[in-house]
Order: structure tokens, then sequence, then C-alpha cells
């Protein structure tokens, strides 16, 4: 568990020391919410276009335009498009709602890692594990090393990827 302590305490000195890969991953972060409130806004048009489509095959039932059984075979397949729309859309807002939520500014980001990074050793175990939780998205432990993934931050896959395009030093 110190080992743990330890291993997490230098994780966030690395995370202070790189102000301008903060900055990077910030605005990577961003461009990715603004794609995926675009993709929001796409499907939720679509799932009002399905809804019109529905709407004038139900005047057009109710005017005498069409029969019962031709309304049955335009409506359904429109009625289980919109459900499967439905369903995506929810998905679709799981995945934006932490980003909105989650998009803080970087110096807001670098003063809390700093101040944390500096009180690190003085904090009692509790309030560690309770930090270590919020901060960590998950812990892989192997023969040889030990990968951390922050919620805020590129996974270890990530980082030792774009160390290897970069080369040496």
């Amino acid at each position: 568990m110190k080992d743990l302590e330890d291993i997490l305490h230098q994780e966030l000195k690395g995370f202070i020391a790189k102000p301008e890969k903060i900055a990077l991953h910030f605005k990577e972060a961003i461009q990715n919410l603004a794609e995926r409130q675009a993709l929001l806004l796409a499907h939720q048009k679509e799932i009002q276009k399905v809804r019109d489509e529905m709407a004038r095959t139900h005047r057009l039932y109710l005017n005498g335009g069409i029969t019962s059984q031709s309304f049955g075979a335009f409506y359904k397949p429109a009625e289980e498009h919109l459900n499967q729309l439905a369903a995506e859309l929810l998905n679709l807002e799981a995945k934006v709602d932490p980003l909105k939520v989650n998009n803080h500014s970087a110096d807001d980001i670098l003063h809390e890692a700093t101040t944390l990074y500096d009180r690190w050793p003085s904090l009692p175990h509790e309030d560690k594990c309770k930090i270590a939780g919020s901060l960590i998205e998950k812990i892989v432990i192997g023969e040889k090393e030990i990968c951390i993934t922050f919620s805020y931050l590129p996974s270890c896959e990530e980082a030792r990827k774009s160390q290897h395009q970069l080369g040496p030093g």
C-alpha cells in the first residue's frame, strides 16, 4: 500500500512538472466535448425528423389519406427506429454529461495538483484513499511495471505511445 501511495505521489509530481501537457490535454478534451456535443445535436435532430414523419403519417391516417393497414406499415418501423434513437440518445448524453462536468481550466487543475502534491505526505490515509479513488480510473499491475490511468490524463499506454513517437530524450 505504501508503494502505491509513493507511486501516486510521484505521478502527481510528473503531472505538475508538465503544464504544457496539461494544456494540450485540456485542449483535446474541449475538442472531444465539442465533437460529442455536435454528434448529440445531430442525433436530436434525427429524432425530431422521425417524430415529424410519424406525426405526418398519423395526420394522413386521421384524415383518411391512408388505411389502417398502410398506417401500420409506415408507422411501426418509424416507431421502432425512434425507440432505437432514443436509447442511443441516452448513451450519448451519458458520455457528454461527464465531459461537461470535468471541463475545468488547466490552470485550476495545475494549482490543485500542486497543492495536493505538497500536502500528500501529511494527509491521513483515508483522505489519500478518497483522493486516489477520485483521480484514478484504473491501476494495472504487471510483472515489471505499474500502469496508472488517471481520470483526467492520457493512459500510460497513450503516454508510452507518445514517448515512442517523440523518440529518446
